[in-house]
């Protein structure tokens, strides 16, 4: 995925704890997200034995002089955790983070959507469901439809309804009349994901692809961010199974509980999944003819046997009717069959 580039004046400075807000405009990770997080504890370890970050958190700074995240809500929340640990031994330990800073007054929300991918790259949750709501947000943005009554959900809907009305239209090239829910006009539609697909460098297919990741079953995220299936197993794959539930939710207990077990390493973890979801859409053993069919043809045969045992036994004709009967045997026994 490539991002455009953007040239903004950014420092990089230690920014005190206390004067970062938390409720960041991207929601990059919500905080129920951050409590299930594996790996967040693993980064609390390697920040702890490193004595700080690798990679400066991205930070927007407000008209007000305090801070909104634009990337590194898990890194924040990592220092915070440390803090709290440490508050007893040595307060001022980590009380204040490396951070890369923009001014509010000289980037665009499109421009901190783009950044803020970048700054994630290397991290595979960067697609999760924050950064999908943040674009769709993004284009409802650039349409003008969004309302002072507007609540968050309300936004990221309209934005939603925005872009796959572009999507359908000029992507697929579907043209077939429907009911869009646009909270705008088409022309403003149009303009916006075009304006706001300029402005980031990514394309429609890729956010396409990528926002079916909020359609699915939480565990499945978290498998994913675990390493254990990959975001194209989980959209081409496992979404067949979305078809019954049953076998979905066959599918959703058997990965927590392998992603639950501590002696399974990840190749035989991902190979458990793969065997569960292979059973799950086996195809149905093959059973013998129902029994309405078999009776018929009882019926049937019993008829022409009495037929044939009045033939005398030199008649052509009798000949003939064993190759028929021989060849109606064998499309029995190739035929598709049914249940019992």
């Amino acid at each position: 995925m490539q991002t455009k580039t953007v040239f903004l004046q950014k420092t990089t400075i230690d920014v005190p704890l206390d004067k970062i807000d938390p409720d960041d405009w991207l929601h990059d990770r919500r905080e129920d997200e951050l409590g299930l997080d594996p790996q967040l504890f693993e980064l609390i370890g390697s920040i702890d034995r490193r004595g700080g970050l690798i990679h400066p958190i991205f930070l927007i700074r407000k008209r007000d002089g305090r801070y909104k995240i634009g990337a590194g809500k898990r890194r924040y929340t990592a220092y915070t955790m440390l803090q709290e640990r440490y508050k007893d031994i040595n307060p001022d330990m980590y009380n204040r983070i490396s951070a890369t800073v923009v001014d509010v007054e000289e980037i665009s929300k499109q421009e901190m959507i783009a950044i803020a991918i970048e700054e994630n790259s290397a991290r595979k949750a960067v697609w999760k469901i924050g950064v999908i709501n943040a674009i769709f947000s993004g284009i409802a943005e650039l349409s003008g439809s969004i309302e002072e009554s507007d609540d968050e959900d309300i936004i990221i809907q309209k934005g939603r309804n925005i872009f796959w009305f572009y999507y359908r239209m000029y992507v697929m090239q579907d043209k077939t009349e429907r009911k869009n829910n646009l909270p705008c006009t088409h022309e403003a539609a149009i303009l916006a994901v075009n304006s706001f697909l300029e402005a980031t460098g990514l394309n429609a297919a890729t956010i396409a692809r990528k926002s079916s990741v909020t359609k699915m079953p939480a565990v499945y995220t978290e498998a994913m961010a675990a390493g254990l299936i990959s975001h194209t197993f989980a959209i081409r794959d496992l979404a067949k199974l979305s078809k019954t539930l049953d076998k979905q939710n066959s599918m959703i207990a058997t990965i927590k509980e392998i992603m639950d077990r501590k002696d399974l390493d990840k190749q035989t973890a991902k190979k458990m999944i793969n065997e569960h979801f292979n059973v799950l859409l086996k195809p149905k053993v093959k059973g013998q003819l129902p029994k309405k069919t078999i009776n018929f043809f009882k019926k049937k045969t019993s008829g022409i046997v009495d037929a044939i045992s009045k033939l005398p036994k030199d008649d052509p004709m009798l000949q003939q009717i064993r190759e028929q009967l021989a060849s109606i045997e064998k499309l029995l026994q190739t035929s598709h069959k049914g249940k019992q």
